[in-house]
């Protein structure tokens, strides 16, 4: 029969621990060794439940008094301070109990539970370890308040229990309420979340709208979404859709998925922060006359008013036909337009000689 080791070693705490130094020291093994962390390992699984009895009674005042001083042949079948020890304390007896793992429980292969006691909980395994169960239960310093820490879930009353089966195949099914109110999902089960990147036009990302993109789940397996692209969104940005992500397992909830966007660039068009930047190019004499262009935008085409004169590299602003503010509604960038101008070619000899004549005229040589 295999002994139980030394409680304290199993938390690796010195035997002057505080409570404090305990619950630590199981916070971080029992999230180490969960088996939903570790699907399929028998040595987690079997770590966990070392971990789980030494907290369930260095964790209780009464439990660990006796343990320190008998062992566990201070502890009946039921995991609770025997009774037989209790009476004979009172009767001022001596007896003489083997220390840390013998008597009582006869190791983890013979264990059959904790019961009762502030903390709570119970602890089954048949034989061969195919088969383990848990029961969490008490009050305000059981189990529940520490796994659920660090195991997700929502809000609920403690104490209402938890219970969870490890098959020898490495699953853990879920039933019962779970940690205080959290289902056994909650605890430890919720779904893998899940970053993936999409490709947007610079459309898209400056006016939103729906969209059916494919993803790949976390198993391989290829499936498309409908998803709104927010107006305004920036590359780099991510979208977030709840339950989108890996299943969650035993009844708990998906993860969620996380879209980063990446936007395409499109040609004539750079975005700075809310503006769009862009260019024009208008003939050499509406530049000098002045006159109206067309300019392309995101939300359709305009008219822009030249003036006379206007110089080569000139920048004219088109207010509120850059991207959306999304922190503010209504808001938007403008559109920066840069005037090129377009030298004429291929002069006929009449438009040549006024040409020349224009440049006499203006004092140009």
């Amino acid at each position: 029969m295999t002994q139980i080791k030394d409680l304290y070693q199993v938390l690796g705490v010195a035997r002057t621990a505080s409570e404090p130094e305990i619950k630590s020291a199981f916070r971080r093994l029992a999230k180490k060794y969960h088996p939903d962390m570790n699907s399929g390992d028998k040595h987690a699984a079997d770590r966990f439940a070392e971990i789980s009895q030494a907290y369930t009674i260095l964790s209780d005042k009464e439990k660990r008094k006796y343990y320190d001083k008998y062992g566990m042949a201070a502890f009946d079948g039921a995991g609770n301070v025997s009774q037989e020890v209790k009476n004979w304390e009172k009767q001022g007896g001596a007896r003489a109990f083997g220390a840390g793992g013998q008597g009582g429980f006869g190791g983890f292969g013979g264990f059959s539970g904790f019961g009762g006691g502030g903390n709570g909980g119970t602890y089954r395994s048949q034989n061969g370890n195919t088969y383990r169960e848990f029961h969490f239960g008490g009050d305000g310093g059981s189990m529940d308040d520490i796994l659920r820490n660090f195991f997700g879930g929502g809000t609920g009353t403690a104490g209402s229990g938890f219970e969870r089966g490890y098959s020898s195949g490495g699953s853990w099914q879920g039933a019962g309420p779970g940690f205080g109110g959290y289902t056994s999902g909650h605890a430890s089960g919720r779904g893998q979340d899940v970053e993936s990147e999409v490709e947007v036009s610079l459309e898209d990302a400056v006016l939103g709208g729906d969209r059916m993109i494919q993803v790949t789940d976390v198993d391989g397996r290829p499936r498309s979404l409908k998803v709104h692209i927010p107006a305004g969104i920036e590359d780099g940005q991510k979208i977030r859709l709840k339950g989108q992500g890996g299943k969650g397992s035993y009844g708990s909830p998906a993860g969620d998925l996380y879209l980063r966007i990446h936007v395409l660039p499109k040609e004539g068009y750079e975005r700075k922060g809310r503006d769009i930047y862009t260019t024009a190019r208008v003939p050499y004499t509406t530049a000098v006359l002045g006159g109206e262009t067309i300019v392309h935008t995101l939300y359709g085409d305009v008219s822009l008013k030249i003036r006379p004169g206007t110089s080569p590299g000139a920048k004219m602003r088109l207010r509120g036909k850059g991207a959306p503010d999304r922190n503010h509604t209504g808001v938007r960038g403008d559109e920066i337009v840069q005037i090129e101008i377009a030298a004429p070619r291929n002069l006929s000899p009449e438009a040549r000689k006024k040409l020349e004549e224009f440049r006499r005229l203006a004092g140009e040589r």
